[in-house]
């Protein structure tokens, strides 16, 4: 029985004693406990908290597994970071956590999520569970953590055995569970790091078991604490999904509900066409049907009605009528790349080194770690000169005098390190891992080249030998007769046999090695007959420019317009300052360039180093964009280090001018990046028109040094490069949506107000500086903003019209304002559902969105690139575009979906009309709906109400509410009575939900004018427009003072709430101007909301004491899930994107007339079935399940008649007569 697993039970019912095991103790001021919707809890007001028994796991091992259930009234908060529990010993010790947006983790070894946030939702009672599956001494294939939400599965975090990287990770988290100085410090609403605010909600019904339970008992739990009809209300709003409004196929009708605790029949209007257990007789014609769904539990019953469109054979439900109207112009850069040297992309990746630590540099910084470092000083480093060296090691010495350094007349530190042997042998197996297995690639026929520094006395024999130490070249013998170093190059050696293998570098005497290269000939570029034009010329001019193959074929075939470099985290470096990734560094042979610290974990040699980056980026025909450190080192990880002050700021943006002159300049004579450039056999510049200031920061202390780097990069080419084109690309923090994000686009609008002094560093020394804001510019809406977003598949199918709500600015004959429109690059998103198939289409969706806005999104580049798996199966970070090892490359389902996407873009973005059936009635989807006006947890006095008409300029409804209220005024569910009086109608305080009204009519292009005032509490107005429904809410608000601090647009679809989802967003309204067109609101002042509520655009401000104040304007599209589309054309084609993420076939009919067309049309399309659908990582090596179909169809009279199979994304490409 589950009573003796339980650990503890604490009912948090007007009491903090517990049922079973040890009452809990409240830390801070009296703790309250209240009733919500019939339910008792312990509210956390985010100042106190409660602490439990430090023995807490002592009965919880890796055997027993546990359980954690709770309901949970989750209200608006801080942070994301808040805890719901927490279990651990103290800050940076492993410990087990539970997040305000429901996402689990297991930290202490690599984070190891469960993620249950698409089951986030605020002001609602939800039961609660996470579950730990334990390995049971290895002994269960697979174990972890599983977040339910109602219960119902929502965050997997199951890792499998065969995952051996991770499923190791989880291993030495469990084996903490049985130390005895761990999980003594354990929560409710409260973390274990001293940064992350406490919890704002209400616990209740608090349970621990000593066992995993199953979806059965979690149901069971739930039920213990409810009534009949509240098991029916979960049950109707958990599983009771029958699918679309369109029928065209039988349909399947669960007989019960809830784990079989809820029965259900059904009732049809029509059972001759759709019967009760769901067979489909296809009508004539559309046909309107309803189902009854009676649900019942123990003599309760409740039901639902479900209204359908049953559909004739012959006719399609869903028809796209593709109009002959421009709607933005496509961005010429729409599609990229964005490579970071992370999962070693690089080195052992990309680039074509076979030796690992070839120059004997390797190392770590001496303190990277967060600490009190606050000017970034050195701090100095530990090498590790023996990395991915074996053999007699005993016969060597590491020496640090006369050294490259000395020799070649380098900076110190540059190339200190070297090998001295005295008759032994080394041996070098490459990039390999923990397994130290021989992992160079070789393969027959080749050859290889082989380069090194030498000096000494000695005969130094090399050879390649096969894993198990077969020789499979030649001998090659280098005799050394010099004590000064010398350069031994060009030096081939063919294997006879396709292996993984390793270099065996025998040394008979003595001699000093340094800088031992082996690089294979077969390389990118190698061959005239290369698909680039650039790529055999790029090959011959730059020895060091080798870069495998296969991975280069990769990027190329995405068809990438830019090339984003070379982060990312690692190009600002993180904790001191000689962690920047300095392009400078990177320049010339390899033997002068200075390695640097990876913070994803590793050296890197700098091997692929700017010259190499914008070579790439020639040969993919595709702009470079380079990304540097804005004086500012990664937040993320330093935000407490200072900017860059003083010589170290004038150091940092002479990178950027001197970075400009190498690329563009043609001064050969006097510009000694020119010159450079010249001397390495490139005297045509590179196309650099793009140019990152910054990656991922915010705050005073990147805002301030960016206005500085944008002013002195701008008047570098003002004066030397007049009238050249050169965008900068700004950031705006690391996650879109939160405070971050809101203050960047803040401060880019030109309404930031920060400090008026601020520390800075000279890498030596701290001081202080004044600043002083917009010196230079009255705002910065002339950069292209950096955008960051890593999302469920659920956020992305919810937000596919992010960028509909962003600002435009337009010139008096209708152009785009350059200057002052929103533009964006999209720089990294991808689905967190681990290379699925669902995560693709998400991604597909989201795309859409991104051409169909492209007038906002002018660049966006999936993220991570590269995801190199060792031989121990681990890596660093998922999901990622493309997979590989030493020897072969494989494509994920994304991958797939870029590459449809980027090879069929257009020029031109046009318009289409969506039209589908609702009732058996043929509709065109537009914008309509009713009308709210409603407040949280204030009191407000509406006065007034008119409705005109845009077509007639008629008054269509209008509302004096001092006087007799319209029959077409509603009470809001949930809301308590509304007041009328001389003045107007007052919606009462209310602390949980909305208090208001709805006009219930149906309106569309129409302006909305209400007279209002807030008279008690500090939130916020909100008139709704295009509510189609409320119960799920569907519904646009424009909201004044949200929240006491945000002026905007709340945008729900299907209850859930735009651009939240239980992410890492704080913000609570669509767009990017939310921040900036917020003023706070004073009680009792009157104001006038205007809202023109079109067919096309949305606008809407508010007038208080003649003053005009939260204008806005944004695309009005009816947010369409059932069919995501966008269709581009340019002189020779369209291109056509549709993309079906539910379970059922679409037929879906393509209006072409008015185009002069070809036959043929060319379609590919990427899908599976459902069992594929949730898969992570589904397509693996020489395994990819999911893979594109490419076919043709035939254009019939100006139409096209699409099969648009389930859980798909299709691309169709036809071409113009």
């Amino acid at each position: 029985m589950l009573v003796n697993k339980l650990v503890t039970h604490l009912s948090l019912d007007h009491t903090l004693d517990a049922t079973v095991g040890t009452d809990a103790v409240w830390v801070g001021d009296k703790p309250e406990f209240v009733t919500i919707e019939n339910r008792t809890g312990l509210r956390f007001d985010g100042s106190g908290y409660v602490k439990l028994s430090e023995n807490l796991l002592d009965n919880i091992n890796d055997e027993t597994g546990f359980t954690f259930s709770t309901w949970v009234f989750v209200q608006p908060g801080q942070s994301v970071w808040e805890r719901i529990f927490d279990f651990g010993a103290t800050e940076g010790l492993p410990s087990v956590f539970l997040t305000r947006n429901f996402r689990a983790t297991l930290s202490g070894f690599g984070d190891l999520v469960a993620d249950g946030s698409k089951g986030y939702k605020e002001n609602s009672w939800i039961h609660l569970t996470y579950v730990y599956t334990p390995t049971d001494r290895a002994r269960n294939s697979s174990a972890g953590g599983r977040v339910y939400v109602d219960g119902q599965l929502i965050g997997e975090g199951l890792i499998n055995q065969t995952t051996s990287g991770l499923f190791g990770q989880l291993k030495n988290w469990t084996r903490t569970l049985e130390m005895d100085d761990h999980y003594t410090h354990n929560y409710l609403g409260h973390s274990q790091y001293a940064a992350d605010p406490n919890f704002k909600g209400i616990l209740s019904d608090v349970r621990l078991f000593n066992q995993n339970l199953n979806e059965n008992e979690i149901l069971g739990l739930m039920a213990e604490t409810l009534k009949d009809q509240d098991i029916i209300d979960i049950a109707k709003s958990r599983d009771l999904d029958l699918g679309l409004h369109i029928i065209s196929k039988d349909i399947e009708l669960p007989s019960s509900l809830f784990g079989d605790m809820v029965d259900v029949t059904y009732v049809s209007s029509n059972p001759d066409i759709l019967s009760v257990d769901g067979k489909v007789n296809h009508p004539q014609v559309p046909t309107h049907v309803t189902l009854d769904v009676i649900v019942s539990r123990n003599g309760v019953k409740d039901s639902e009605t479900f209204h359908f469109t049953v559909m004739p054979k012959d006719i399609a439900p869903y028809e796209i009528k593709i109009k002959d109207e421009k709607i933005a112009d496509v961005s010429e850069i729409l599609y990229g790349l964005f490579y970071e040297d992370i999962n070693n992309a690089a080195d052992g990746g990309i680039y074509g080194e076979l030796i690992r630590n070839r120059s004997f540099e390797s190392f770590e910084f001496r303190d990277f770690t967060p600490n009190d470092n606050v000017c970034g000083c050195e701090l100095g480093r530990n090498h590790d000169p023996y990395q991915g060296w074996y053999g007699d090691l005993d016969k060597t010495e590491i020496k640090l005098t006369d050294t490259l350094d000395d020799f070649l007349n380098l900076d110190k530190g540059t190339n200190s390190h070297y090998i001295s042997v005295t008759d032994g042998t080394l041996i070098n197996k490459g990039y390999n891992d923990s397994t130290h297995k021989a992992a160079m690639l070789f393969k027959a026929n080749d050859t290889y080249d082989l380069s090194l520094w030498v000096k000494g006395d000695a005969h130094v024999v090399v050879r390649l030998l096969d894993e198990n130490n077969n020789p499979i070249s030649k001998a090659v013998t280098i005799v050394v007769e010099h004590d000064t170093w010398k350069h031994v190059e060009n030096i081939e050696m063919m294997v006879n046999a396709s292996t993984l293998g390793q270099v065996e570098i025998k040394v008979d005497g003595q001699a000093d090695l340094d800088v031992i290269s082996l690089m294979p000939k077969n390389v990118w570029g190698n061959q005239t007959d290369n698909p680039s034009k650039t790529a055999h010329k790029n090959y011959e001019i730059n020895k060091n420019y080798r870069m495998r193959n296969d991975l280069v074929q990769s990027l190329y075939d995405l068809n990438p317009k830019f090339l984003r470099f070379p982060g990312g985290c690692i190009s600002e470096g993180a904790f001191l300052w000689d962690n920047v990734f300095d392009w400078k560094q990177t320049m010339g042979p390899i033997e002068t360039r200075k390695e640097n610290f990876n913070l994803w974990g590793y050296s890197m040699t700098m091997g692929l180093g700017y010259f190499e980056y914008f070579q790439l980026s020639e040969d993919l025909n595709a702009y470079p964009v380079p990304v540097m450190a804005c004086g500012v080192l990664c937040q993320a990880r330093s935000d407490y280090a200072a900017p860059a002050g003083g010589s170290l700021r004038d150091y940092y943006i002479s990178n950027f001018t001197d970075l400009i002159d190498f690329a563009i300049s043609t001064d050969f004579e006097n510009n000694k990046w020119a010159k450079m450039r010249k001397d390495f056999g490139h005297p045509e510049t590179f196309d650099l028109k793009y140019l990152g200031v910054g990656n991922e920061n915010w705050g005073d202390e990147f805002m301030a040094n960016f206005e500085v780097f944008k002013y002195e990069i701008e008047k570098h080419m003002d004066t030397y490069y007049p009238g050249q084109e050169l965008h900068i690309i700004s950031t705006v923090g690391a996650q879109a949506d939160d405070d971050a994000f809101q203050d960047g686009w803040k401060f880019l609008h030109g309404d930031h107000k920060g400090v008026d002094r601020l520390e800075f560093t000279d890498g030596k020394s701290l001081f202080e500086e004044d600043i002083e804001w917009y010196q230079y510019a009255d705002h910065h809406m002339d950069t292209i903003a950096d955008e960051h977003y890593y999302r469920t598949s659920e956020y992305y199918f919810n937000n596919v019209d992010r960028y509909d709500f962003y600002k435009r600015v337009y010139n008096e004959d209708g152009s785009l304002n350059e200057k002052e429109t929103s533009k964006v690059f999209v720089g990294e998103y991808a689905s967190t559902d681990k290379n699925t198939l669902h995560g693709a289409l998400a991604e597909a969706a989201l795309m859409t969105g991104f051409e169909n806005n492209s007038d906002v999104v002018r660049m966006a580049s999936y993220a991570p690139l590269f995801n190199k798996v060792l031989f121990d199966s681990t890596y660093r970070w998922t999901p990622d575009l493309i997979w590989f090892d030493n020897e072969e490359v494989w494509f994920t389902p994304n991958y797939y979906n870029q590459r449809m996407f980027a090879n069929n873009i257009g020029e031109r973005v046009l318009k289409t009309d969506f039209s589908t059936y609702e009732m058996g009635e043929k509709v065109l989807k537009e914008p309509m709906g009713k009308i709210t006006i409603a407040t949280l947890d204030s009191e407000v006095v509406i006065q007034s109400i008119t409705v005109r008409s845009n077509v007639s300029n008629e008054i269509v409804f209008e509302q004096d509410f001092s006087k007799e209220l319209d029959v077409r005024i509603e009470k809001l569910k949930g809301s308590i009575d509304f007041t009328q009086t001389d003045e107007g109608l007052i919606l009462n305080q209310q602390a949980i939900g909305e208090s208001g009204i709805l006009i219930n009519e149906n309106f569309k292009d129409v302006k909305v004018d209400v007279k209002v005032k807030r008279t008690q509490g500090v939130n916020g107005i909100l008139i709704g427009v295009g509510v189609t429904s409320l119960a799920p809410k569907n519904a646009i608000e424009y909201a004044v003072d949200y929240q006491g601090n945000t002026t905007g647009l709340r945008v729900f679809k299907e209850g859930v709430e735009g651009y939240r989802l239980g992410d890492f967003s704080t913000s609570v309204v669509a767009g990017n101007m939310r921040r900036s067109l917020h003023e706070p609101l004073e009680n009792d002042s009157v104001i006038d909301v205007h809202i023109d509520y079109g067919l096309e655009k949305l606008s809407a401000y508010y007038i208080e004491d003649e003053t005009t104040k939260g204008a806005l304007s944004v695309e009005n599209r009816t947010y369409n899930k059932e069919v995501f589309h966008s269709v581009t054309e340019d002189d020779t084609a369209l291109y056509i994107k549709l993309v079906n993420k539910d379970g059922v076939d679409k037929l879906v009919d393509l209006d072409l007339s008015g185009y002069d067309l070809k036959e043929t049309v060319t379609l590919t399309s990427l899908g599976g079935d459902v069992a594929l659908l949730d898969v992570q990582n589904v397509n693996g090596k020489s395994d990819e399940k999911v893979v594109p179909q490419e076919r043709t169809l035939t254009l019939s009279n100006d139409s096209l008649r699409v099969d648009l199979t389930k859980y798909s994304v299709f691309v169709l490409k036809i071409e113009k007569q």
